[in-house]
């Protein structure tokens, strides 16, 4: 579910952190990850874990946007996400065999949700979801 949080929220400035071809712009606003659509200016609020705080960093041509959220009642505790069609992932739900690593940081993904900038581990394909290469 998505809120339009109109030009600013508690006097916070949209920080934008990426955009896609088409237009679509992703961030910060506050405390909170936002997408602005292609053709758009209503600022939506995304899906968060729960947390006090949210980023997106990076949208593809898919609308896939990644970033990282924290958790709900742990702060100081965060996790590299994905939304894909209306879903937030935590990334580590989708890790294989990851031997106490935490992926923290979702910083880009590309067209075909392959993840390339993320905390150092390597993820196998994702029923059809991705993986880092």
């Amino acid at each position: 579910m998505t809120k339009d949080l109109g030009t600013s929220a508690a006097g916070a400035f949209p920080e934008p952190l990426g955009i896609n071809a088409a237009g679509t712009i992703v961030g910060r606003l506050g405390e909170h990850a936002f997408r602005v659509r292609a053709g758009s200016s209503a600022i939506e609020s995304l899906p968060d874990l729960g947390g006090s705080w949210s980023t997106a960093v990076d949208v593809n041509e898919l609308e896939q946007v990644v970033g990282t959220s924290a958790l709900l009642g742990a702060p100081d505790t965060w996790r590299a996400t994905l939304l894909s069609a209306g879903t937030l992932y935590d990334l580590n739900d989708l890790v294989e065999d990851a031997e106490g690593i935490t992926l923290t940081d979702g910083s880009a993904v590309n067209a075909p949700a392959r993840f390339s900038r993320m905390t150092a581990w390597r993820m196998r394909t994702l029923s059809g979801v991705g993986c880092i290469c």
